[in-house]
């Protein structure tokens, strides 16, 4: 008994009771190797972070092993077409590299958006196929897609509710070391969405047996039930696991368009936590949400999501930003602060970070923008994709979760606080790839709209200028043969011109060798491919 109290202060000594919650959200692609978590847990470890919001289930399907020892609870989900190592079980891994550190490790799984837009990436075991009727839809309509996101799932429809409950069980009994869950796209898609076929005919059975809620408190009532029923069955489970949200950080946006009545969740203690989304550019729009009167209340369970992303085209979101934004909410004494997200631009920050507000002891703010920096002079690189889930923005009006809402990516021009471009860099005598042979898939183009993608040598490097007219998500890779990729790549593009700068370096991590090569793109919106034969 001795020893084991000697222990207890010994961990308490080392982990704070009230300690501040320093989180980053890690997506899919950043945990689709054992490299990648590596480097993952060793920035968190180096940089004084103490949380991994973990993306391992991205559009229902699985980063980790469905039914991987226990199937109390049986678990449909197929493994992500992201694992290409369909024997690597990334949670698994991730768990078992934190299990000696301080960092505790939260499962991010997005209930609702359950597709990429792309269907042909789904294995035909995939609910979508197996269970269309779990759907939701417009009001007569019978196509649940959402531009940028995908297909939701319907939580009106008590067997989608069912089916969620039994994944979070799977996973939770397989993989006790979890500190916690993360809920994410736990919301209806908009207003216009909901009208499941059973999900209406509940809703009018109970409409006509003298129950007056609305359809808008119905939409409601279901999202909290279903954190509910979650919460209960994690109980039976262990007590100590923690249940929280990625929520819209307006709440009369995320109440009347989403569904998502996250006060009532915090008032009546259904969830441990909450991540509202602050991801404006502005700092005072982050003090706003800050100061909040309800938000102060609640304090203690509010995790602070913030911007960790670039602007649209060139402009690069700069290091101060994030620093007084961090430092704000650690000034008003917040549970935590949340960014997002790793693969983006914290990984590229945290040396700055690390000396304005990670160290454990009062620092000023003494990052500057890293447009004053020699190295911000030339285009930044990432040779990983982009999650989906990144900076998706709706063609209508739609927020999303876990991603840049159009206002806050707007707020620059709109407001007339433009911020300052990233000086162009003076270009070595640039030698263009001349294509041998362009070819054009004939593929339905929606009227109107278009992309180019070009690619040219760089001094040492490769310059890649993509066109679009309008938002999107465009793939693109680089092939030695079409069926065998090399280096791809998976992201958002704003409209308008984006240059790239790409080293040559492979997914392999080797870097390209001279020869021909298949330049492979793919934008979903367009319903257009663009296939390019390159010399090297």
């Amino acid at each position: 008994m001795k020893l084991i109290l000697i222990i207890l202060a010994l961990t308490l000594l080392i982990i704070p009771m009230n300690a501040e919650i320093r989180a980053v959200w890690a997506t899919s692609w950043q945990l689709d190797t054992p490299a990648r978590i590596d480097e993952l847990v060793a920035d968190m470890i180096e940089n004084n972070q103490n949380t991994i919001i973990a993306e391992v289930r991205y559009r229902a399907d699985a980063l980790y092993t469905p039914n991987k020892q226990d199937d109390t609870y049986p678990n449909p989900d197929p493994k992500s077409y992201l694992i290409k190592d369909k024997d690597f079980d990334a949670l698994s891994y991730l768990l078992a590299k934190t299990e000696f550190t301080d960092v505790g490790v939260h499962a991010w799984l997005p209930m609702m958006v359950a597709t990429p837009n792309n269907l042909s990436r789904l294995s035909k075991n995939h609910i979508y196929y197996k269970h269309p009727d779990w759907f939701t839809n417009k009001k007569g309509g019978n196509d649940s897609n959402i531009p940028s996101e995908g297909r939701f799932l319907d939580p009106g429809n008590p067997e989608v509710q069912e089916y969620l409950r039994t994944v979070i069980m799977d996973i939770a009994v397989n993989y006790p070391q979890i500190m916690g869950f993360h809920l994410d796209y736990i919301r209806y898609p908009s207003t216009k969405y909901g009208y499941n076929k059973v999900a209406v005919s509940l809703w009018e059975d109970r409409v006509a047996q003298g129950d007056s809620i609305s359809w808008a408190d119905w939409k409601r009532e279901n999202i909290t039930n279903l954190i509910i029923g979650i919460g209960d069955d994690l109980m039976t489970i262990s007590p100590t696991i923690e249940l929280s949200t990625a929520v819209v950080s307006e709440y009369n946006k995320a109440l009347n368009q989403y569904s998502q009545d996250w006060h009532s969740w915090l008032e009546s203690n259904i969830v441990d936590y909450v991540y509202p989304m602050a991801y404006s550019i502005h700092t005072e729009n982050v003090n706003s949400f800050v100061y909040n009167e309800f938000n102060q209340q609640y304090k203690d369970r509010i995790v602070v999501g913030l911007r960790a992303f670039n602007n649209t085209k060139k402009r690069k979101f700069p290091v101060h930003k994030i620093v007084q934004n961090i430092s704000e909410v650690q000034k008003a004494e917040y549970a935590g602060f949340c960014l997002f997200s790793y693969g983006d631009l914290v990984r590229e920050y945290f040396p700055e970070l690390l000396v304005s507000c990670f160290n454990e002891t009062p620092a000023e703010i003494v990052a500057m923008p890293r447009l004053n920096s020699t190295s911000s002079k030339l285009p930044i690189t990432d040779k990983e994709p982009v999650d989906l889930a990144l900076i998706a923005i709706e063609i209508e009006e739609e927020d999303t979760s876990i991603e840049a809402d159009l206002d806050a990516i707007l707020e620059d021009l709109e407001m007339g606080h433009e911020p300052e471009p990233i000086p162009e860099p003076i270009p070595e005598p640039i030698e263009e790839v001349k294509p041998v042979v362009e070819v054009k898939v004939p593929v339905k183009v929606i009227q109107g709209q278009e992309f180019t993608m070009n690619f040219q040598k760089y001094g040492d490097k490769y310059r890649i200028i993509v066109n679009t007219d309008v938002s999107c998500h465009i793939e693109w890779r680089i092939s030695a043969s079409r069926d065998y990729p090399i280096y791809s790549k998976y992201r958002w593009y704003p409209k308008g011109e984006t240059k790239e700068i790409w080293d040559g370096q492979l997914d392999n991590s080797e870097y390209i060798t001279p020869g021909e090569y298949t330049l492979f793109a793919f934008s979903e919106v367009h319903h257009k491919s663009i296939i390019l034969k390159i010399r090297l």
